[in-house]
């Protein structure tokens, strides 16, 4: 991994970058770190990149449609409302994976922290998302889409797509990392450079609290926006 920073300097003009995001590892870190999810994903790549070194010319969402019950304080309603806001508000294209069930046996935690008895439970699995994008972020590099490349996500999935645009291709993919902690090793090995996110930048992000269209109006859902939205 190297900076941007320790190179030969910004270029003349700044690199036609696309930027790939992980829809869900992006919703709920953001969720969970800041307290918002009515965030645009494109507002917030363009406050992060240097404008010196990225203009951002296109945002690619990988998501999947919640399902009521999953364990993740999923709500559709909101997120249908999101992605519509989203697609008023910004240049953002959305390809949709899709959740999966599968029978599990999973331990109880024990108040202790421990493991306890096996019991068997519904899984929900995200299925989808990470292979579409990996599989758009090199084709669209060999077709020239794009001087450089930025993805959005904290899974290790990623590395080998990344590798191969930069390496086979020789295309620069940073990435910035939308969950608490560090960035995963896998990620950081390849990464052209990396970005965290800071609480300034997620708040300035926000989408308006209310947009319309052609389906009608676009309100914030309840608990999606700061906690002092009217």
């Amino acid at each position: 991994m190297h900076s941007e920073q320790r190179s030969t300097g910004a270029p003349a003009v700044p690199r036609r970058t696309t930027v790939f995001v992980d829809g869900l590892n992006f919703h709920y870190g953001v969720a969970r770190r800041f307290g918002v999810r009515w965030v645009s994903p494109l507002a917030l790549c363009r406050r992060v990149l240097s404008p010196r070194w990225h203009e951002v010319t296109e945002l690619r969402l990988y998501t999947s449609i919640f399902i009521e019950g999953d364990g993740e304080q999923a709500d559709p309603i909101g997120q249908q409302m999101h992605l519509r806001a989203l697609q008023r508000h910004g240049a953002v294209t959305i390809r949709f994976g899709h959740f999966k069930s599968r029978r599990e046996r999973l331990a109880l935690e024990l108040p202790d922290g421990s493991a306890g008895e096996r019991v068997p439970v519904l899984a929900l699995r995200e299925k989808g998302s990470d292979v579409n994008l990996a599989a758009d972020l090199v084709h669209l590099a060999h077709e020239g889409r794009f001087q450089s490349a930025v993805v959005v996500s904290n899974d290790s999935d990623l590395a080998g797509a990344i590798q191969i645009v930069r390496q086979d291709i020789g295309l620069p993919v940073g990435v910035i990392n939308p969950q608490s902690g560090r960035l995963v090793r896998e990620l950081a090995d390849v990464a052209s450079f990396v970005r965290t996110l800071r609480r300034q930048d997620v708040m300035a992000s926000l989408l308006p609290m209310r947009l319309h269209d052609a389906h009608g109006p676009i309100e914030c859902p309840v608990g999606w926006g700061p906690a002092t939205q009217p």
